[in-house]
């Protein structure tokens, strides 16, 4: 894909997303508000005080410092699960066991009973959304070990290759495809967990606003904070993830 392309199928896809949105905002204005009005609500609320005094900018950073964590903790645990699983038969079948009724876990049981159990505090929300994130990744990871070519595997072991330089050319290479979708998935299903578990309780966050004007009835700031999240997960995406992503890769051939 050059460099018109990848530019313009965005667009195209934001002004279609846009498009849609003004027609529904034309024939239902009270549930679909006009874009460009809850675009100007999420720019004016960044710096302006909400109902609980804190601004907009407040809310999304302690949103995006739970994101964070719970990315970091999700992605370190899943990838030293994944490799052990790859790498040791007897961690390998418990787990295997363990994985598919662990995936299975509903968001929505796991947050309640967490929060009922230990309280509706920031770790609390730290845990829940690790426990339910971290099979998906660790299954990420287990699925990049099985596809390891057996055959490199084999000519290293026959030059007497150690640890170091299989990692560094055998287990790292094929990995980091796995390690970068595992991130990305992990990234956007987080963030949509916590945001529903800060809109279960929790006293502040994105979620715990979108609670809060939801119920007031006001489906404008309901969206404008919401719009203000997505609009920052895109900017990580593609100013951040996809520059990290094309500098790992950098050795690939076009």
């Amino acid at each position: 894909m050059n460099l018109t392309q990848r530019v313009l199928l965005p667009v195209l896809s934001l002004a279609v997303a846009i498009g849609l949105w003004l027609i529904a905002s034309r024939i239902n204005p009270t549930m679909f508000p006009s874009p460009f009005r809850v675009a100007s609500l999420s720019i004016e609320l960044v710096m302006s005080p909400g109902p609980d005094g804190n601004t907009g900018l407040f809310h999304l950073w302690v949103s995006l410092r739970r994101v964070f964590i719970i990315v970091a903790i999700s992605l370190v645990i899943s990838v030293v699960v994944g490799v052990l699983m790859g790498l040791h038969r007897p961690i390998q079948a418990p787990f295997a066991m363990v994985l598919p009724g662990w995936m299975t876990v509903p968001d929505i049981v796991g947050i309640l009973f967490a929060l009922i159990l230990l309280g509706y505090t920031d770790l609390t929300v730290i845990i829940v959304v690790s426990f339910l994130a971290i099979p998906f990744g660790i299954v990420n990871v287990w699925q990049g070990m099985k596809n390891i070519d057996t055959d490199l595997l084999e000519m290293a072991n026959t030059f007497q290759a150690d640890g170091r330089l299989l990692w560094r050319y055998i287990y790292l290479p094929t990995l980091l495809p796995y390690l970068f979708s595992s991130g990305r998935y992990l990234l956007g299903m987080i963030w949509k967990v916590v945001l529903l578990a800060e809109a279960f309780g929790i006293s502040n966050g994105i979620g715990a606003m979108v609670r809060f004007w939801y119920n007031q009835g006001n489906i404008p700031q309901l969206l404008a904070y919401f719009l203000l999240f997505v609009a920052t997960v895109f900017v990580i995406e593609y100013l951040f993830l996809e520059q990290l992503e094309k500098r790992a890769f950098a050795w690939r051939p076009e």
